[in-house]
Parts: C-alpha cells; sequence; structure tokens
C-alpha cells in the first residue's frame, strides 16, 4: 500500500515549445513552396523507363541487293558531280569567263562596282593580243587577286614608263611580256608599278560588258579615242 503510495504517477506538464527563427523560416519556405511551386507529380517529367532504346538484336543487317542498290547510286551520283566540275574546268579555261569588276582604276570604261564582264579565254597567255585590249590577268606581285587593265605595248614596243606629263622617259617591252595601264592612271597600279607584265600571266580578254542590266558589246575602247556621242 506504502508503495503504492510512492510510486504514484504524476501527471507532466507539457511546456509551449518556443519555435526558433530558422524552424520558422524553414516552415515559411515550406509553406510558399507548396502554394506556389507545384509538385512532381503535376510536373510530368518522363521517366528514362519511357525511352525504348533498341537493342543489337532489333538491328537488321542489309541485303546484298540494297548494298548494291546504294552503291549504284552513288557511283552514278559521283559520276555526274566529277563530269559537271571537269567541263566546268574546260569551259572556263578555253571558252568564256563570266564575273563582276569593281574599283576606280578602270574609269569611265566601267563602274566602281555594278558591272559584270565577259572574257574570252582564246586570249590567255598573249595570244592575238593587240594594242588597246582588255584584258584580264593574275596580279604579279598577289597572286591570289585578278586584275583588269588595258594593253598598251606588246613586245618590241617602246612606251612611257611613267605617267604621261610627268618625266617622258621611254622604255621598250622585252619579249614575253605587255605593257598594261588602267584608264584612270591617277588611281591605278599597273606596269608602271610592276613594270612589264610576262604574258603566260594573262588570263582572257573581255569581249563585252553587262552595266544598267545590258549587255554593250561596244565601248571597250580607248575612252581618250573614241569620239563622243551626243
Amino acid at each position: 500500500m506504502l508503495a503504492r503510495l510512492f510510486h504514484r504517477s504524476h501527471p507532466r506538464l507539457t511546456l509551449p515549445r518556443r519555435s526558433s527563427p530558422s524552424h520558422q523560416l524553414r516552415r515559411n519556405a515550406s509553406t510558399w513552396r507548396t502554394r506556389f511551386i507545384p509538385s512532381i507529380k503535376t510536373l510530368r517529367i518522363p521517366s528514362l523507363r519511357a525511352i525504348h532504346v533498341s537493342s543489337i538484336r532489333d538491328l537488321r543487317m542489309p541485303t546484298l541487293k540494297e548494298v548494291q542498290g546504294t552503291a549504284y547510286w552513288i557511283a552514278r551520283i559521283s559520276k555526274y558531280v566529277i563530269l559537271f566540275f571537269i567541263g566546268y574546268h574546260i569551259f572556263i579555261t578555253h571558252f568564256f569567263v563570266y564575273g563582276p569588276v569593281y574599283g576606280i582604276s578602270m574609269l569611265p570604261t566601267f563602274n566602281d562596282e555594278g558591272d559584270w564582264v565577259l572574257t574570252s579565254s582564246h586570249y590567255r597567255r598573249g595570244r592575238d593580243l593587240q594594242v588597246g585590249d582588255l584584258v584580264t590577268f593574275t596580279h604579279p606581285i598577289k597572286a591570289d587577286t585578278l586584275s583588269l587593265k588595258r594593253v598598251l605595248g606588246m613586245p618590241g614596243d617602246f612606251v612611257l614608263r611613267d605617267t604621261p606629263g610627268t618625266s617622258g622617259v621611254m622604255q621598250q617591252v622585252p619579249e614575253g611580256h605587255c605593257w598594261v595601264a588602267g584608264d584612270n592612271q591617277e588611281w591605278s597600279r599597273d606596269s608602271r608599278m610592276f613594270g612589264p607584265l610576262p604574258l603566260g600571266l594573262v588570263k582572257g580578254k573581255v569581249v563585252a560588258r553587262k552595266a544598267a542590266g545590258e549587255w554593250l558589246f561596244r565601248g571597250l575602247g580607248e575612252p581618250w579615242a573614241e569620239p563622243e556621242v551626243d
């Protein structure tokens, strides 16, 4: 009886817990995330199980007939591509080249931009060239640049070494060379700078030009020798 009196259970007093500031912040963040951020289930993120990866067993080796058909078409297309490039090379080497010109060195014969010229490759390497012809050539100093100038002297001719009206020194054009200059000599880099041009660098002769949307087969002569048109 005495043991029961002394060992009687007493009721426990529960004190209210005072939440710390960090606990309060975590609870507020959890509440904000629950209200404003959708759950993972609503996002419907696809799982890797939905991605089907074919195994090696699903791969099928092509048949001999399919391999032969593919090889046939590859060979046929390659043949036409090779023939096209061969024909293009032969055409621009032995027939004609069409391209734009720009710069002020050939004013007033050509505009500074917008003109296109048709060049005949028959006159390459100086074949059948005459004084007054317009030629395209590989620049002797800049090998990756094509230039367009007028021929003022052929092998054996005497030409002015400098700009007319300056020194008046004459020079003879050596064999295998020609003397070229721009029509706008004040703004032209030509034989007065790099000397006589080797005929082997000549690519062709200009036979026509396209200006203002129309082809002009005339008006390619020396501007100081052509009569003025009213």
